[in-house]
Formats: structure tokens, C-alpha cells, sequence
């Protein structure tokens, strides 16, 4: 990097105010390269306050730089049309922010609702913060930093109306599980990458606990050579949620096994 470059990258800080002091982009460069060259060309090119415009810069990255693993395209659209207003969202996966500020966008458009977020990579969420905030829906989102299931057992995410799983496809049946008991009455439950990479134990779960299921064959963003499944299901009646299956077909955990290894490979 030239001498411009660096002194920016000492001068620029992520800020907000669950944090003691700022934090220089260039302390998070080396865990999220990418995720920080992301804020700053959000800065350099998307009008503050305007979360459509962060949305757009977001989506262009994605095209013109680095692609971006964030539901964008006919994901977006279905996701959008499957929130209702005073929705309570609960997000597994915020990366850098992109889903949760398309559902902010959308409850304002509703007329109101909440989303809080929750994401294990501390990098990625000091920059998802910095891009919420830039976007203004700071006070509409908020990100919590850690593994959900310890989130689900703080129960400090509230009840549940909307969960959006988007974090790691294995796990998605036992952080469903955990959440179960914070699902209101109307609850949808939204999963995506349910086919690629593959979230073979959450179908089986789902179909054994008796969810109502719906499967959306959509493809990936920015790559129309790649089909995904999105999963929207309903949990059954609260009297009728059964415990944690205690077994699970083989075939099904030597997939999951599979798709933790390809998840970890592509890394």
C-alpha cells in the first residue's frame, strides 16, 4: 500500500458505542481483509444515512471487486416479501450487515419492527457495526458478538418472530432447537444455503419435529451457475415440539461431515 493508504487506514476507525475507544481499520486488515476494504469503499462511495444507497454499494462491490456471500438478488426479493410488520428478527449470521439492513429497510416500509443480529467472527461484526451505523438503522439493528446458542441461552434475544439461520448449515438444527422456547405463536423460521453448502441435518430435523415446510429452489448471488435452496418453515404448536431427536441417520451426518469440510476448504 502507498503512504496515502496507510496513514488512512491509521486515521479511520470503526466507531460506536458499545466499544471503549474506536478501532483503527488497519488493527482488523489482517482478520478481514476483505470485510474492511468493503467499509471503506461503502465510505468513499454511499450517502451516510441512506440504506438503500449502502444496500446498492454493497450489491456493486460484489460485482466490480470481491464477491460477497450475502443474499442479494431473488434471495433478497424473498426475503423481503417474507417479513410483516412489528416483526421481532432474530439473525444467526450478520456478516457485514447486508441481510439485516435489508430488513430494517423493509420493517420501515412495514411500518416498524426490530432486528438483532448475532455473529461469532468479532471482525466481521466491528465492521458489520461500522456499516449499520454508516446505513442509520444503528437504532433498528443490533449486533451481538458470539455464538448464538449462547446468545438463544442468555435469553437475552427476547421472543422470536422471524429467525433468519445464515451462520454455519450444520449447526443450523441445534441453534433452531435451543431457539425453539423463544418462538412466538406466528413464528417463521428462514434458512438459507440449505443446498450449497448444505444444511442436510436441519432438513431432517425439521421434518421429524413436524415443521410446515416450504422450499424455494433460488439461485446464488452473482452466480447463476449455483442453485440453493432457501427453507421457510413453521414450527408446530408449542404443546406439540418434541425434545432433540436422540439419533440421526448416518448417511446424514456423514453429509453434514462432508459440507463442514468443504465450508472450512473454501475458506
Amino acid at each position: 500500500p502507498n503512504v496515502a493508504e496507510v496513514l488512512n487506514e491509521a486515521t479511520l476507525s470503526v466507531d460506536f458505542p458499545e466499544v471503549r475507544s474506536p478501532v483503527p481499520l488497519g488493527a482488523l486488515r489482517p482478520m478481514a481483509p476483505k470485510e474492511v476494504n468493503l467499509y471503506k469503499w461503502i465510505r468513499q462511495r454511499a450517502t451516510p444515512g441512506d440504506v438503500a444507497s449502502v444496500i446498492q454499494v454493497i450489491e456493486e462491490f460484489a460485482e466490480e471487486r470481491s464477491w460477497l456471500k450475502i443474499q442479494g438478488e431473488q434471495k433478497k426479493e424473498l426475503l423481503e416479501a417474507s417479513l410483516r410488520a412489528e416483526d421481532r428478527v432474530v439473525e444467526f449470521g450478520c456478516y457485514v450487515g447486508y441481510s439485516s439492513m435489508v430488513m430494517a429497510k423493509k420493517l420501515r416500509e412495514l411500518g416498524g419492527g426490530s432486528v438483532t443480529t448475532c455473529e461469532v467472527d468479532a471482525a466481521n461484526a466491528y465492521v458489520a457495526r461500522g456499516v449499520l451505523q454508516f446505513a442509520g438503522v444503528e437504532g433498528e439493528v443490533q449486533v451481538r458478538v458470539g455464538c448464538a446458542c449462547d446468545w438463544v441461552a442468555t435469553g437475552q434475544l427476547g421472543t422470536i418472530d422471524f429467525l433468519l439461520l445464515d451462520h454455519r448449515g450444520t449447526i443450523y438444527h441445534d441453534d433452531l432447537h435451543a431457539a425453539e422456547t423463544s418462538l412466538s405463536e406466528k413464528a417463521l423460521v428462514f434458512a438459507d444455503n440449505v443446498l450449497y453448502p448444505g444444511a442436510p441435518l436441519f432438513l431432517n430435523y425439521i421434518d421429524v419435529q413436524g415443521y410446515k415446510i416450504e422450499i424455494h429452489e433460488l439461485k446464488e448471488f452473482k452466480r447463476p451457475d449455483l442453485d440453493d435452496w432457501v427453507v421457510i418453515c413453521r414450527p408446530p404448536p408449542l404443546a406439540e415440539r418434541r425434545e432433540m431427536p436422540e439419533s440421526t441417520p448416518a448417511e446424514l451426518r456423514r453429509l453434514s461431515a462432508e459440507v463442514d469440510a468443504i465450508s472450512w476448504r473454501s475458506q
